[in-house]
């Protein structure tokens, strides 16, 4: 019961931080109900603390981005704290680690004008100043970390006295591999895809995702300008997430590997993909409402060429699925639990 409460709380962040920039209701709530579902979250139904830790990473970002808003600073600062308490004290270290790069990353198109317009549908005069944006942040989440020292002292004492915590193995670090076909696997078929790292939300959301991406990329009118650079941003992330992910593959996770501070005491780099459940959310919002708007306004030529383009985006995904069905063996996992499940009936 205790685990199943870190859903909601969950998927209320989500809705929550999509309102928040100016996302319509419907898109929010359906990107919440989605990805909160999705088996990446569902996968962490064996691990309580994991989920609670999941949890509060949209709040996190809802207390950052309120913190941008005009007079809404005060109460993005209370809500940075509180969700940053929560991270830091659900017992998983792992999420409370990664979350700093996705939220790091927030803010950084937050700062930037180009790239707030993008990821944001409100106005240039419903944002704070720069100075009053970020001191907010840092009130709010630097008095939850004074708050844990104490607790986030005790754990560190506690890794360094363990095996292999103390950092600097490469051996250790990357035993867990995730590589480019894990990624298609998330993506399209999750039984190709590592359990620890995979992220699947269904291929019907993922279509609708390519079909508004197809849309804006080939429409050249001033219209979808600020559309297409949205989708420049969110490939972004998506990218420099994914490029830590693939452990020795990328030359990103080497640098941050050598120079960022705690990065080489952890390991499983896959399960960072929790932070892309928000960056995923936003898109899918976005493409729901562009849908939703284009319904009300097509004819029937545009109907038609809707048609053909989803028939190719799910003709190319099936063609996707059978070429890892029959060529890429699945995980380890799979093969187990199906070995496990046939014996007792060969006997």
């Amino acid at each position: 019961m205790f685990t199943l409460v870190a859903f909601p709380i969950f998927a209320l962040g989500i809705t929550v931080w999509l309102r928040v920039p100016g996302d319509k209701r419907s898109g929010a709530i359906l990107a919440a109900l989605v990805f909160a579902t999705s088996v990446k979250m569902s996968e962490l139904l064996r691990f309580p603390n994991a989920a609670h830790s999941a949890a509060w990473i949209p709040w996190l970002l809802v207390g950052t981005t309120l913190c941008f808003r005009r007079r809404r600073w005060a109460l993005g600062a209370a809500i940075c704290f509180v969700a940053s308490y929560f991270l830091l004290t659900a017992g998983y270290p792992y999420f409370a680690y990664y979350s700093q790069f996705l939220v790091g990353l927030w803010i950084v198109l937050l700062i930037c004008p180009a790239t707030r317009r993008s990821v944001t549908l409100l106005p240039d005069n419903a944002w704070n100043n720069l100075l009053v944006s970020l001191s907010s942040i840092a009130v709010g989440c630097g008095a939850a970390l004074i708050c844990c020292l104490s607790y986030l002292r005790e754990m560190k004492l506690m890794l360094a006295a363990t095996t292999d915590r103390q950092g600097g193995d490469w051996g250790y670090g990357t035993a867990h591999d995730w590589n480019a076909v894990d990624v298609l696997g998330s993506l399209i078929y999750p039984p190709r895809a590592c359990t620890e790292g995979w992220y699947f939300f269904g291929v019907s959301a993922l279509v609708l995702m390519g079909l508004f991406a197809w849309e804006q990329l080939t429409d050249r009118s001033e219209n979808s300008l600020n559309q297409r650079r949205f989708l420049m941003v969110i490939a972004g992330l998506w990218i420099i997430i994914t490029l830590i992910t693939l452990g020795e593959s990328s030359p990103l996770f080497y640098v941050l590997w050598k120079f960022y501070p705690g990065f080489s005491s952890l390991r499983v780099w896959s399960r960072m993909n929790i932070t892309l459940l928000p960056v995923l959310a936003l898109l899918l919002a976005r493409s729901w409402n562009w849908w939703i708007e284009q319904m009300t306004i097509v004819d029937e030529q545009q109907r038609l060429r809707f048609s053909r383009r989803l028939i190719t985006i799910a003709f190319l995904i099936v063609c996707t699925q059978l070429r890892l069905v029959f060529f890429a063996p699945p995980e380890i996992y799979w093969l187990n639990y199906f070995q496990s499940s046939i014996a007792p009936l060969a006997t």
